[in-house]
């Protein structure tokens, strides 16, 4: 079926099946994404209409700017829809093409709730580009705050893939490195305060009155003695010593704004974009990485009064969020030294280029974590039933490497188990003959520090499938190696109790994605996650991609898929971003009791007439919208709709026969004999009839034959982490972590 959508912001012709239609209709009723977007920026156009909120005037510095862009869509089974125009005849001088404008320039520095707070003073007449008309209300009625919501994750879905969005990312990277990443990554923060900063920038972008003009109008005006850095009249000059600030202002001048960004440090200064000249564009901003001139320090400091005499003063502060969320984006080479130099790691103690070391140090430790077995380890704990882990080669060290393994035990207690491997990659680069120096201590923890995220991040490309251009290209949220981060805990805790798929996927989006606390809406990740759409990218478990694939190969496959575009069939919970699973509170039926009496000797399972088809759809009929299921449909029709986390755990849980590393050495097994147990086959149609099914007083045996559609419908219908998958060929139970009450699933897939 073809797609067309005309009128502003229209989408040229896409095709799309008529599944694929009918999920992203829904899914975007409820989120919002590219194809909803011309609906969800009507409420622009009634304000204009009904109410005579206009636009004044647009500043020459944002004449050119071009909203239009090439746009991705991930259709069914995540398959690439490429297109080239998905804001075609949106306008800057009007109220929707404004709004775009800032929803594009604030997306990565502020959360979402924070940016509907930005549009709010922005339609209210605070930033000082529109007249505000009949609106004379201090705030915008409650319930329109949901529709500029959905406005904003819409717009934010259409620039999911753009060049423009690509553009600003390399620049934001090339600033990020330029400055102390210490003092920056791991330093508490004042939302508040960064939203005051912003919304002053962007009024001040917008054409409003700067921040020294509010001053003069209600305070005295300053005494200026330096005129070092006066402001040339003839264009605009922002002063700011606001990160945050710069990375907006990157956005603006990728979208088309004739403006660049000024870095002042001590030794030099700095210009992006580097193709720009700061005499000749028409909006410069200043970003001082030093101690400003007095003159400047005099500017800065009338942000506090203008913001206690304007309409900053009423408005209701933002949540505040303590934690720093600065995303670095680039290759290895980029993330190396953006995590070397936020531990304070610079090799000097080697000499030479200190980046050729960082480098080779990284490279070393990538490699190391790819070559990590990840294994499945069913655990007693109720809440995570199976677990994830890796086993580390059996590494022989010389005298002296172990001794710097102790050290590195001694100096974090927590890195015990992967001391040897990172004593080893340590001793390459530095070819010692003793690890005893102390002056050279902190030097060699920074190492460790370094070493550890660049396994974890070797891990977990081991078990991620890049379905985007280059999985090379990262978008680390500086939040995930500090203290308790995603990354810094990933290797020690898949060594010692392991981690839960969740935990997994968070990891993955945190180091693709740039995800953080902040950007999704500060909730917490639970078990029912299937997936994250973060900021940069979408990470979801590979079942969902590819089911039928996935119960083929297992843990030899990959357990997550990362994705970059818009998603518009994908639901997901629009206030964090979350992909989840049906909440079984509420939508699960009550199990049949399965009772096994007797032990079946005769039973013969016959061969399903057809495979079961697979599809991911959004649980229309559920408590919530925001989830989504497995359907099973059998003949043509709906046989079963399944949990997809209960369908990943127990095709995961399998027999040595089938998949050896599955369940490393040293793990305890019951141990039950064949004879021990009582036993029952059960075929297709009595599943049919029985739909989710608890077994009582023995072993039930499920027949999938070939068919890799029943086999997950067989593990979805089946208890939670109660369930063995064993290869037909060689079925001996014995091997089987079988408990009292179990399923075994038995194919014939290779």
């Amino acid at each position: 079926m073809t797609l067309v959508l005309q009128g502003a912001g229209a989408l040229q012709q896409i095709q799309l099946g008529v599944n694929e239609l009918a999920a992203s209709l829904f899914v975007g009723k409820y989120v919002g994404s590219i194809l909803t977007r011309k609906q969800d920026a009507k409420l622009f156009q009634v304000l204009e209409d009904e109410f005579g909120v206009k636009v004044k005037a647009v500043p020459a510095w944002l004449e050119n700017v071009q909203l239009d862009r090439k746009f991705c869509i991930l259709g069914e089974g995540l398959r690439r829809i490429e297109g080239k125009s998905s804001m075609q005849h949106v306008e800057m001088n009007t109220l929707e093409g404004l709004a775009t404008f800032l929803v594009l320039c604030s997306r990565y520095s502020i959360p979402d709730k924070a940016i509907v707070k930005l549009l709010e003073v922005f339609l209210l007449g605070g930033l000082g580009a529109i007249d505000r008309g009949k609106l004379q209300d201090e705030a915008l009625p409650y319930t329109l705050k949901p529709l500029v919501a959905a406005f904003i994750r819409s717009t934010k879905d259409a620039d999911a893939a753009s060049k423009q969005n690509a553009k600003a990312q390399t620049w934001m990277s090339e600033l990020l490195l330029k400055v102390d990443l210490p003092r920056y990554c791991f330093s508490t923060k004042n939302s508040q305060h960064v939203f005051t900063r912003l919304s002053q920038f962007l009024g001040d972008l917008l054409g409003g009155a700067t921040a020294q003009e509010e001053f003069i109008k209600h305070t005295k005006p300053p005494q200026r003695n330096d005129h070092t850095y006066a402001e040339d009249r003839c264009r605009r000059i922002h002063e700011t010593v606001s990160l945050d600030v710069a990375n907006v202002a990157l956005l603006a001048a990728a979208n088309g704004a004739d403006l660049c960004v000024e870095c002042i440090t001590d030794t030099t200064q700095i210009i992006l974009p580097s193709h720009k000249k700061p005499a000749e564009t028409k909006f410069l901003v200043r970003l001082w990485l030093t101690q400003p001139p007095a003159n400047v320090s005099q500017i800065l400091k009338m942000s506090d009064p203008v913001e206690k005499a304007t309409y900053l003063s009423s408005y209701d502060h933002i949540e505040n969020d303590s934690h720093s969320a600065l995303t670095v984006f680039g290759g290895a080479t980029e993330l190396a030294s953006a995590v070397a130099s936020a531990f304070g790691y610079t090799a000097d103690s080697l000499g030479g280029s200190s980046h050729q070391r960082i480098s080779e140090m990284w490279d070393k430790a990538l490699k190391s974590g790819k070559s990590f077995n990840w294994a499945v380890r069913p655990m007693p704990n109720l809440l995570y039933p199976l677990r994830f882990h890796f086993l580390l080669p059996d590494r022989r060290l010389d005298p002296h490497e172990t001794m710097l393994a102790n050290a590195i035990t001694k100096m974090d207690s927590r890195m015990a188990l992967l001391s040897r491997e990172v004593a080893s990659i340590i001793d390459e680069i530095y070819h010692w003959k003793s690890y005893t120096h102390h002056a050279f201590e902190s030097e060699l923890i920074a190492a460790m520090q370094v070493i550890n995220v660049g396994m974890a991040v070797g891990a977990l490309h081991s078990i991620t499938q890049p379905l985007a251009p280059d999985d090379a290209q990262y978008a680390l949220s500086l939040q995930s190696i500090g203290h308790n981060g995603a990354l810094s805990d990933l290797c020690p805790k898949a060594l010692t109790e392991g981690v839960s798929h969740q935990e997994l996927i968070w990891a993955a989006s945190t180091l693709w994605g740039g995800a953080s606390i902040a950007s999704q809406g500060h909730a917490s990740i639970n078990e029912s996650v299937q997936g994250v759409v973060a900021p940069h990218c979408v990470i979801i478990l590979d079942v969902i991609r590819n089911p039928l694939q996935f119960v083929r190969k297992g843990m030899s496959g990959k357990l997550l898929t990362m994705c970059r575009g818009s998603v518009p069939l994908l639901a997901r919970d629009p206030n964090n971003g979350f992909v989840l699973a049906p909440d079984t509170k509420y939508s699960e039926p009550e199990r049949q009791d399965l009772v096994v009496e007797r032990v079946n000797e005769a039973d013969q399972i016959t061969e399903m007439r057809t495979d079961m088809v697979i599809t991911f759809e959004p649980d229309v009929l559920g408590h919530s919208p925001f989830r989504s299921h497995f359907c099973c449909w059998y003949m043509g029709n709906l046989a079963f709709e399944v949990c997809p986390i209960t369908v990943f755990k127990n095709i995961l849980r399998r027999g040595t026969e089938s998949m050896p590393h599955d369940n490393p050495a040293g793990l305890q097994r019951s141990g039950v004999a064949n004879g021990e147990l009582l036993m029952k086959t059960l075929g297709w149609i009595e599943l049919l009839s029985l739909k989710k099914y608890r077994v009582q007083g023995g072993v039930v045996l499920l027949n999938a034959h070939d068919k890799a559609g029943w086999l997950i419908s067989m593990a979805g219908l089946a208890v939670p982490g109660r369930t063995v998958f064993q290869r037909l060929e060689s079925v001996d139970l014995s091997l089987c972590q079988i408990e009292s009450e179990d399923t075994v699933l038995l194919s014939t897939l290779h």
